[in-house]
C-alpha cells in the first residue's frame, strides 16, 4: 500500500466555524449555570438569569477561542507540514499527524500538534471549489501511514 501522494489546502477562517463554536459554548454555559443556580433555594427568576448570563460569557469566550489563522496545511509526502500566511518568507512547521475531531463530510474540525512539541491548534478546514483536492485532502488525513512514517512516490499524481 502506497502513501497518499502530496497535497495541500489553503486554509482561511470563517465566521461560520467560530458561531458554531460559540454556540456549543454557550449551551455548554448555559446548562452549566442553570445546574449551578438549580442547587440553591433562589428562585426561578434567578436561575434563568444565571443560564443567560452563563450563555452569553460563554458564548463570548467561545467566539474568542475560535480564531485561527490563515496559511497552508500540507502532507509532503512523508509529514505534515504548516505555513503561516503571515510572511511569503515562513518557514513551514512540521507536525504530528492531524487529529479529527469532527468531520462533516465538507469540512474538518483538526487538532494540530507540533512535531517538537509545544501548544496544538485547533484548524476548521472546508472544502475548496475543486472537489478532487478535497478527494486527497482527507486521504491523506485518514491513512494510517501517515501516522506512522511511511513515504509516497514524489512522481505519483492525483488521477
Amino acid at each position: 500500500m502506497h502513501a497518499p501522494p502530496p497535497v495541500h489546502i489553503d486554509v482561511t477562517p470563517g465566521w461560520r466555524w467560530r458561531a458554531v463554536q460559540a454556540l456549543a459554548s454557550a449551551a455548554a454555559g448555559g446548562v452549566t449555570a442553570w445546574w449551578a443556580a438549580a442547587q440553591w433555594p433562589a428562585g426561578p427568576g434567578m436561575t434563568v438569569l444565571a443560564t443567560a448570563l452563563g450563555a452569553a460569557v460563554a458564548a463570548a469566550l467561545g467566539w474568542r477561542a475560535a480564531r485561527s489563522e490563515s496559511g497552508r496545511l500540507a502532507w509532503t509526502g512523508a509529514q505534515w507540514q504548516w505555513t503561516p500566511q503571515a510572511g511569503a518568507a515562513a518557514a513551514p512547521l512540521a507536525l504530528r499527524p492531524p487529529l479529527i475531531a469532527f468531520d462533516l463530510d465538507r469540512a474538518m474540525w483538526l487538532r494540530l500538534q507540533p512535531l517538537a512539541g509545544g501548544r496544538s491548534n485547533w484548524l476548521a478546514v472546508t472544502q475548496p471549489d475543486v472537489a478532487l483536492e478535497w478527494a486527497a485532502f482527507r486521504a491523506a488525513v485518514y491513512f494510517p501511514a501517515s501516522r506512522t512514517g511511511m513515504r509516497s512516490s514524489a512522481g505519483r499524481r492525483i488521477p
